[in-house]
């Protein structure tokens, strides 16, 4: 402990707990934190007994925390610190999602001595209130919520390993919570759920399809084989230094000199209720579930809930060995027995009669005052003292003392602070999390000018200065945003704020634009829509530049793919490729690249209702070609494994335009078309090939005014409102109404304001005109 305060030069004299604790006010509290009630002082001398005898018996164990003192400096037993509450937030009803809460809302303090019992406990209350507590502190919160929503929920006393108190996560691989990002009603409605990985196996099948034998080439193995050595020392070379740093902190975190004797309390989950199968460890500080055998746990010396506290009496090396049997008379010894079923202590008094000898407790055949339990002190009895041999002798005759109530007012969470959720960090709600070559940032909904809730960066080194990925989760957002994702050159330290690397942006359904997804490469760009919400059904948009865009020059296009579904021309697919441009030229506007294209390709679906042979399925227009050609492919007839074709050949002339036909026709007996027929076809072809650029003209004003949007959306973010702030801002606003609109408003409602004088709002009225107004009013109600 003096080695770590020597490390930090910052840390103060006092623990924050207790410099919090100097700022409460015991009289705006309730009489119970400041005072104890008879039963309580009852109760306290009798866990003193415990106590001392405990002591006694067994002064090689380390002293149970029973009794510490609260935020007011009063002795409070420790099970009556927890107090069951069932909130009225259903988003923390299950195991979950409860544990993230708690991890999330309360800031972690790791114990000021490592090796002691904190001397202080708060009440949940006040831990609620600050937002801030060790260990101790959130595992009696989180047990108290657990409680509440019907999980047999425990306190845990005892010892983890460094980083585990420390809630360093640093060396371990990221694990993400699955929200629900998609919109806030949704990421409301989901529960917080922990995803965890997998690995299937497969089994082979006897009846499998055995995969074909690959054919390589001698020459190009060799070669691939020297290609390989020298990317591998190349990796080698880049990877060395972090490696050297991934050794070093794997021995630093293995060389811990308080190895096993770091005081911990965590959170224990028994099966049986809430359709629990298994015994679990929660931990607060985090919000993890583990296994009762997770490695960091080193042991346990006590547990206790708002009934009871159990003292671990087995001695085992290994944690996994442990019984979690509280019931189990020889391996926990217990303080109070009104705590124990009624179930319970009829089987335990049926099984210790007459033939059998009582279960074997520590504390068990020792002197016993009247009036209480048991007692450890010295052999021996008296007239005052009879001797206990376990508990059916406790049934039968004594005295049990119970367990007064808490003593901790009901939990309560502000709907404004529990949708606000993390502390406060850095002056915001925000939650950082730092993981394995990873940092989570979580902020609290509306919190930030752009909406983003969650942001969650990937490092390619230990030290986490080298990016590569950016994810970052919004809500709220009135363009709909939900998600993007920055993706970085690797081995490269790139500025996130620079636009030469990749970004995926994912949207909701609601847009004008029906936009669904947008990437933006350095090569290219891609839009894909809600294609029911558009008018041509349009799925995607795929651009791909000559080169990589520059924002002061224009974009020099390569080719434009656009595909749809539910087109009214049975159009499936479609694109343009333009000629490429010199690399030191400057790209001609955007107009003039779609006017002159190489080359246009349309896909057409199959329509039922035409033959085959006549049916298009694909039509080219070659237009960059000399002479220009269009190519028209028809689709597959029945037991065709062939296509029909037709070229028209564009032959510049004096006198015009002239064409030549070269056709293949499938079927030998279809009868030949005529002149007139190809002629009329062509300029049908010709029509749509300038009907065709209009629409590109057209699709492309439409990307560009899509992505004119977004710059404006980014700039000026703005953000929907829940119902729960319109109905607080309603108030406010009610609330600083002046008094004179409320009258004006009262008196618009006002059923005697026709027949009241004008000058009824300046002074009061005299005895004739109340009669006046009195006689009016009877006269209108006779006339109805």
């Amino acid at each position: 402990a003096e080695e770590e305060a020597e490390e930090d030069p910052e840390r103060s004299s006092e623990p924050p707990k207790i410099l919090r604790m100097q700022t409460i006010q015991p009289e705006e509290l309730s009489a119970s934190y400041s005072s104890n009630s008879n039963e309580e002082l009852l109760v306290l001398e009798y866990v003193e007994n415990f106590r001392r005898q405990f002591v006694q018996l067994y002064p090689h164990r380390k002293e149970l925390l029973l009794f510490p003192r609260n935020e007011c400096g009063v002795e409070k037993f420790i099970c009556t610190t927890v107090r069951p509450t069932k909130l009225e937030y259903n988003e923390i009803y299950d195991l979950e999602s409860c544990a993230l809460f708690v991890a999330e809302h309360i800031k972690y303090e790791h114990l000021w001595d490592p090796l002691i019992l904190p001397k202080y406990i708060p009440s949940p209350t006040s831990v609620l209130n600050w937002q801030a507590g060790d260990c101790f502190d959130m595992s009696i919160v989180l047990a108290s919520l657990l409680i509440g929503v019907g999980y047999d929920a425990y306190v845990v006393i005892g010892y983890a390993e460094k980083r585990i108190c420390l809630a360093d996560e640093s060396v371990e691989p990221m694990v993400t919570h699955s929200r629900s990002r998609t919109s806030q009603s949704s990421s409301r409605g989901k529960k917080a759920q922990l995803k965890v990985i997998d690995g299937d196996v497969k089994e082979e099948s006897v009846y499998t399809v055995k995969q074909r034998p690959v054919l390589d080439s001698a020459f190009v193995m060799k070669r691939d084989k020297f290609d390989r050595l020298d990317q591998e020392l190349t990796k080698k070379e880049q990877e060395s230094v972090p490696m050297f740093v991934e050794e070093e902190q794997e021995q630093e975190q293995e060389e811990d000199e308080y190895e096993g004797q770091r005081v911990h309390a965590w959170v224990l989950v028994r099966a049986g209720k809430r359709e629990m199968i298994d015994n679990v460890f929660v931990e607060a500080s985090t919000g993890k579930v583990v296994p009762t055998h997770h490695p960091g746990y080193k042991g346990i010396e006590a547990v206790f809930n708002h009934q009871n506290y159990w003292v671990d009496m087995q001695r085992v090396d290994d944690l996994k060995d442990i019984s979690l049997a509280l019931e189990d008379f020889n391996k926990w010894e217990f303080l109070f027995i009104s705590s124990m079923h009624n179930g319970q202590r009829r089987n335990s008094t049926e099984e210790t009669r007459p033939n059998r000898s009582p279960p074997s407790s520590p504390l068990d055949g020792k002197r016993v005052p009247t009036g209480s339990r048991r007692s450890a002190g010295q052999e021996g009895g008296g007239s005052d003292e009879h001797r206990v041999e376990g508990p059916e002798e406790v049934a039968e005759g004594e005295h049990i003392l119970d367990l007064p109530p808490s003593w901790v007012d009901k939990l309560f969470i502000d709907r404004e602070v529990f949708l606000r959720r993390y502390a406060e960090e850095a002056g915001e709600p925000k939650r950082t999390k730092d993981y394995k070559r990873s940092r989570v940032e979580h902020f609290a909904e509306n919190s930030r000018r752009d909406g983003m809730t969650e942001m969650i960066t990937l490092y390619s080194d230990l030290a986490r200065t080298n990016m590569t990925e950016i994810q970052e989760y919004f809500a709220n957002r009135k363009d709909k945003l939900v998600s993007r994702f920055r993706y970085f050159r690797a081995g490269k330290r790139i500025d996130s704020n620079r636009r030469e690397h990749m970004i995926f942006e994912n949207f909701d359904p609601g847009r004008p634009d029906a936009l669904m997804k947008l990437v933006e490469k350095p090569d290219g760009r891609d839009f894909t829509f809600y294609h029911k919400a558009t008018l041509d059904g349009m799925v995607n948009r795929i651009e791909t530049f000559t080169r990589n865009r520059d924002p002061t020059k224009p974009v020099a296009l390569h080719k434009v793919i656009e595909t749809f579904e539910g087109h009214q021309s049975r159009v499936t697919y479609r694109s343009m490729t333009f000629e490429p441009i010199e690399p030191n030229t400057d790209a001609p506007p955007m107009k003039q690249q779609i006017d002159h294209p190489r080359k246009m390709t349309e896909k057409f679906e199959r329509n039922s209702e035409v033959p085959a042979d006549k049916d298009i399925a694909k039509r080219t227009f070659f237009t960059g070609s000399r002479p220009p050609r269009i190519h028209l492919i028809f689709h597959y007839g029945p037991g065709r494994i062939t296509a029909s074709t037709r070229t028209y050949i564009t032959e510049k002339s004096l006198s015009g335009d002239e064409f030549s036909v070269q056709e293949y026709v499938v079927d030998p007996f279809a009868k030949p078309m005529r002149y007139t027929e190809q002629r009329d076809e062509y300029q049908l072809l010709t029509a749509a090939e300038k009907s065709l650029i209009s629409e590109f003209r057209e699709a492309e004003r439409e990307a560009a005014k899509i992505l004119e949007s977004r710059e404006k959306e980014e700039k000026e973010p703005g953000l929907l409102k829940s119902l729960h702030v319109q109905l607080q801002e309603k108030k406010v606003a009610e609330a600083m109404k002046p008094k004179e609109e409320e009258s004006e408003a009262a008196l618009k409602y006002d059923y005697l304001a026709p027949y009241l004088p004008k000058h009824a709002k300046q002074k009061a009225l005299t005895k004739q005109d109340a009669q006046k107004v009195k006689d009016s009013c009877l006269k209108a109600l006779k006339e109805r």
